[in-house]
């Protein structure tokens, strides 16, 4: 679409650390500085003048090359808000951006640059003399401090998700054009709204098809004042939809731009801002509302037909549940299993596979990871998983007997066969760096096939908005459908509904059990997912009471 701070969503897989140079008092990284810095501090160098480099080793081998930098600009509000560097890598211009708070900066080294040794220049055209604002040592101007420096190898080309734009809002972004009124000042990684009504300006590309925006939103809850922020939205002055929200989840909305209109206006009114903020509130007396990490802008998904199955009636005990299954379906019960994938939050869902003869590895099967990070990962196609200095080892209280695998990228919490009670194994973190990226290369191959049925609950209450937005993300990978578990009263206990393209809803006490709603639910998700598909070759025989 061409707008400023808006970025082309891509799927980089397959991402080696090849080098991890840190800077600060007595990190050996401080032996690559070879102009424009301070002395070491705790943690970071800082840069001076307006012109600094290192010089990295060189870095061999197959693939394309990331310099990834971790930076922190030198801010003085109100006097200097943000600072811009320039980066050039033997001698050509790698990257030009803003820097407005904490940012580690991918920057691809173009393969005619990355030949010997890297020499990083980076200018400044803003650095700012510390004097000047009252709080320096000397007349040196400082432009930012350097914390890191990583060289990465990226080992497979990039994959655009299909019709999908970004647009992201925190310090280093360029995107507070788009906050029409009611926000404060970007912060680290997002933005919040504030008072009883917000404005967002969002960018459409005037051909007046429908476009789904997918707003990753953090409530801003402040117990026991308030346990929900309650928005009524509309766009462009027109009531649009009501949003409950209880935990940060992304939520999709449904735009109707007209003909040649370029934006459209998404109005929110606050309904619990004061409650909320009760006690804590903006530093202009604003109460807090929500805060805006990104939108993400996808097609608008095709017409759907609501269709619904009820529960099936069968004891897997006897065996009626298996039988009422196969003359639905046609499928055993681990042939069944087969057909779906779970996206983890817990690991009752494959649990159950376990127990119908499916027991191949997922990345996501026996995983935690929330729904937003769920879509941020998809997003990114897991760029970055695996790095063997964003995973570590823990536990989480009483709760664990064994260790858990922690991955800081994505927030993936996966469960390990080994005991609490004695360390990891000394190369248990080398191979999980190579079996994780596997793994999601195989996800993300079994989302662009369409083959299998995934399967997402959440513990905490999730909107179905929120449903809608990961299918969203899904359906710029392939035909994928998803279905959404939840819990429901007696008589839906079993069921499936269709309540959106190739997104069906199924209700279980718990995902865990017992086997027979799972089994339910999985038959008659199946069903209504190859009737949409338009794949059914014969009438599926009649439930089984």
């Amino acid at each position: 679409m061409g707008v400023q701070g808006a970025k082309p969503l891509g799927l980089l897989l397959m991402i080696t650390l090849l080098a991890d140079h840190r800077f600060g008092t007595g990190q050996r990284g401080n032996e690559l500085l070879a102009q424009g810095w301070a002395a070491p501090e705790d943690g970071f160098v800082w840069a001076i003048g307006r012109d600094c480099t290192l010089v990295l080793p060189p870095a061999e081998g197959p693939g394309r090359l990331v310099l990834e930098l971790t930076v922190d600009p030198f801010r003085r509000p109100p006097a200097l808000r943000h600072q811009r560097l320039r980066v050039s890598v033997n001698g050509e211009v790698v990257g030009d951006r803003r820097l407005g708070g904490t940012l580690a900066w991918w920057l691809e080294v173009p393969a005619k640059a990355a030949a010997g040794p890297l020499r990083v220049s980076l200018h400044q055209p803003n650095a700012t003399p510390p004097r000047a604002l009252g709080a320096g040592r000397d007349d040196r101007r400082l432009g930012f401090r350097l914390s890191a420096a990583k060289l990465l190898r990226v080992r497979s080309a990039p994959a655009p998700l299909r019709g999908v734009t970004e647009l992201q809002f925190g310090w280093n972004e360029t995107t507070e054009g788009w906050l029409e009124e009611g926000f404060g000042e970007p912060e680290d990684n997002f933005v919040w709204a504030l008072g009883r009504r917000s404005v967002l300006r969002v960018p459409v590309d005037g051909s007046g098809q429908p476009v789904l925006a997918a707003l990753d939103i953090r409530p801003f809850l402040d117990p026991p004042h308030a346990v929900r922020q309650r928005l009524v939205v509309g766009q462009d002055g027109r009531l649009l939809t009501y949003l409950d929200l209880q935990i940060r989840t992304v939520v999709a909305l449904l735009l109707t731009p007209k003909k040649g209109q370029r934006s459209v206006l998404l109005q929110f009114e606050h309904v619990d801002a004061e409650a909320g903020a009760a006690r804590l509130r903006y530093e202009d007396g604003r109460p807090f509302a929500y805060g805006l990490d990104n939108v993400r802008m996808f097609p608008a998904p095709p017409a759907h037909v609501p269709a619904a199955r009820a529960p099936l009636r069968g004891s897997m005990d006897d065996g009626s549940m298996a039988a009422c299954a196969r003359t639905l379906t046609g499928l055993e019960l681990n042939e069944l299993a087969v057909r779906f994938e779970g996206f983890g939050n817990g690991c009752g869902f494959g649990l159950v596979q376990q127990h119908l003869g499916y027991d191949q590895p997922g990345l996501l099967r026996f995983a935690g990871c929330w729904q937003p990070q769920l879509m941020t990962a998809f997003s990114n196609g897991f760029r970055g998983l695996g790095r063997a200095d964003a995973l570590h080892f823990g536990v989480r209280g009483e709760i664990d007997h064994t260790w858990r695998l922690i991955d800081e990228v994505y927030g993936l919490n996966i469960p390990t066969p080994y005991s609490r009670l004695v360390p990891p194994p000394g190369d248990a973190i080398a191979r999980a760096g190579r079996t994780l990226p596997r793994l999601a290369e195989k996800l993300l191959e079994d989302a662009a096939s369409g083959d299998k049925i995934f399967v997402f609950r959440s513990e905490q209450a999730m909107v179905e908005a929120g449903a809608v937005a990961l299918r969203a993300v899904l359906g710029a990978l392939g035909d994928v459908t998803l279905l959404w578990m939840t819990e429901g009263s007696d008589t839906q206990t079993g069921g499936v509904e269709r309540i959106g393209h190739r997104l069906l809803r199924g209700y279980a006490h718990a995902v865990n059990g017992p086997d027979e709603e799972i089994v339910s639910v999985m038959a008659n998700a199946l069903i209504l997912a190859e009737e949409e598909r338009g794949s059914m070759t014969r009438t599926p025989a009649p439930a089984v009471p």
